[in-house]
């Protein structure tokens, strides 16, 4: 008898329904978030977005459209006057055509008209070819791969591609890159790195063009010297819409959001300026200081910084390190090759959806669609699926703690054992089992709270205390009651089936407490979660039939309960919701 109950008594210890109700709670995170476009690699990505506590989110295509607008072809004759308005001259015109050997765009359907023409290619490429067919140029053989003109694709370390156009090359790329290893004095260059620095500052993205004075069959990079500076394009690439509004949703959870991004600090701060950050010059990190940089020197200046602009993948990867030695939960979009090494050793990488199929394969979490938007909503969710392991563990373990307690309890004073081993069974299957699988349907109860009730941990203060204290006070009480039950003269079989009854129902009854570690029951719905109400109403339907049908009565080792005991249950239920709230009350404080 006693080998059986001890097996009892330790399946009862045990939880088994934890690692169930975890994995159905990260699946179903992992559901809502596809809803949203957002496709987790792993179930445990999306328990680890919840504690993300600093997002590093790229610029083009994230916080804004990715639909790069031509709004001005300017020619280096044209950059050097005071008059800007010569967009529309048969030079600039001849500077598109230079441009279009340097795009990577092939049209969809050639066969059509060609006012029905689909392009194919990166937005502001595309908007070259769009242009430059508005403007009469032909197009016709874009993408044609027998006469493929890039013959040094952009990179995101060098900044610029370089392209056969006639009879010699031609590069294309960051307009101060290009403009450094221009051949032209000095009054120019100050000239032009003014009118730069006035455009970006200005919200346009800048894309240069230079000829190579070469005429080798080869070139490299190193070959691009003493360019010929022929002029720039400049784009302009809207803020998405709904993006202010989610990035506000984001710091109302306590993270924060800083913007890195391979564009100029000019553009990158007009950007933030139209997100309504309240930025400065002192908030923004330049790629070339970063470099200038120990890692010491940087870990006392980042926590101020708001944008790291002109920024390569290795300067990712470097800062993002860096906050992760700061106690920082890191999640950082990227979606180029290079960035995947980063991707990889952030706590959370989001790849953009667009982005390289290397990307996605080091990623965390994928983006259907490239919007910061999505990252809100996991984040949301993220914090979501945390909170309803919180309280699904809490829930569970300091039920675990009851069993052991009192009849080990039972065991020192020498007094009748209040369980039987299947009565011990019972209760952890019927009433302890269901409740904590129906957590994962709740909804964010602390969403209001979670910015002062931090959820960088799931085994927080709060956690913690409401595990083994609550556990371990309502394993008292427990003892307690059943003790003096026996001392007043109740028969055994009588007490142990009153307790059986409040030992049952009593773990009902707080179910609807934990479904907030930190409001009070009082302060929402207890009966919003529909499949809790209805594990309840099933728990209590098995306690009812096993008390009132004399057969499963007797294959518990029960005795009938008089009516006149309900009072008592009742009133030991609401003595444990009292114990759960004055405990939160507690934190709350």
């Amino acid at each position: 008898e006693m080998l059986v109950l001890s097996v009892a008594v330790s399946v009862g210890a045990v939880p088994e329904a934890l690692p169930i109700a975890l994995t159905v709670i990260l699946s179903i995170g992992a559901e809502r978030i596809a809803k949203k476009k957002g496709i987790a690699r792993t179930l445990m990505a999306t328990e680890t977005l919840g504690s993300a506590s600093l997002i590093m989110t790229d610029k083009t295509g994230t916080l804004t459209e990715a639909n790069m607008r031509l709004e001005g072809v300017y020619t280096y004759k044209c950059l050097l006057s005071e008059n800007l308005v010569c967009a529309s001259t048969p030079e600039s015109n001849a500077l598109l055509s230079i441009a279009l050997s340097g795009v990577d765009v092939y049209i969809e359907n050639p066969e059509d008209d060609s006012s029905k023409w689909i392009f194919k290619g990166r937005p502001f490429e595309v908007n070259i070819a769009k242009t430059a067919q508005e403007k009469g140029i032909d197009i016709s053989s874009l993408g044609n791969k027998d006469i493929l003109s890039v013959v040094v694709p952009f990179n995101s370390t060098h900044k610029f591609s370089v392209s056969r156009y006639k009879d010699s090359y031609v590069t294309m790329g960051a307009p101060d890159i290009l403009l450094a290893r221009a051949k032209i004095s000095k009054d120019e260059y100050i000239k032009i790195e003014q009118w730069i620095t006035d455009a970006s500052t200005d919200g346009k993205r800048l894309i240069a063009l230079g000829r190579i004075p070469t005429h080798g069959e080869k070139i490299s990079v190193s070959d691009v010297v003493d360019i010929e500076f022929l002029g720039i394009l400049a784009f302009r690439d809207p803020v998405r819409k709904e993006v202010p509004q989610a990035i506000q949703k984001i710091q109302s959870l306590g993270v924060r959001v800083v913007m890195i991004t391979g564009d100029l600090k000019g553009t990158a701060l007009s950007v933030a300026r139209e997100l309504g950050w309240d930025v400065t010059e002192k908030n923004v990190l330049s790629g070339q200081a970063i470099a200038s940089l120990s890692d010491e020197a940087l870990l006392k200046i980042i926590p101020d910084i708001k944008i790291f602009a002109r920024v390569t993948p290795e300067d990712k990867l470097r800062i993002g390190t860096l906050y992760q030695s700061l106690g920082e939960v890191v999640a950082m979009t990227g979606d180029g090759v290079n960035d995947s090494p980063a991707l990889k050793a952030m706590d959370i990488g989001v790849a953009l959806g667009s982005g390289s199929d290397v990307a996605k394969s080091a990623a965390d979490l994928v983006l259907l669609d490239d919007n910061f938007e999505i990252i809100a909503a996991s984040i949301g969710e993220g914090r979501r699926i945390l909170a309803n392991i919180q309280k699904t563990f809490v829930y569970l373990m300091s039920n675990s703690l009851d069993e052991v307690l009192v009849v080990g309890g039972s065991l020192i004073v020498g007094i009748a054992l209040p369980l039987t081993a299947l009565q011990i069974i019972w209760v952890n299957l019927f009433t302890g089992s269901l409740p904590a699988l129906a957590f994962a349907y709740d909804a964010d109860m602390d969403h209001e709270t979670a910015k002062k009730h931090s959820l960088k941990s799931i085994f927080t203060r709060e956690v913690n205390v409401l595990t083994f204290g609550i556990g371990i006070a309502s394993s008292l009480l427990l003892f307690v009651l059943y003790y003096l039950l026996i001392r007043f003269g109740v028969e055994v079989s009588l007490a142990r089936s009153v307790f059986f009854v409040c030992f049952a129902s009593y773990i009902l009854a707080i179910s609807f407490s934990f479904r907030s570690l930190h409001k009070s029951l009082f302060s929402y719905n207890p009966f919003s979660n529909k499949k809790l109400n209805q594990s309840i109403i099933i728990a209590c339907v098995f306690l009812v039939a096993t008390m009132a049908i004399p057969a499963l009565r007797g294959l518990f080792d029960l005795a009938p309960i008089p009516l006149v005991w309900l009072w008592f249950v009742f009133g030991w239920l609401v003595l444990n919701i009292v114990l759960v709230e004055l405990a939160k009350w507690f934190f709350r404080k």
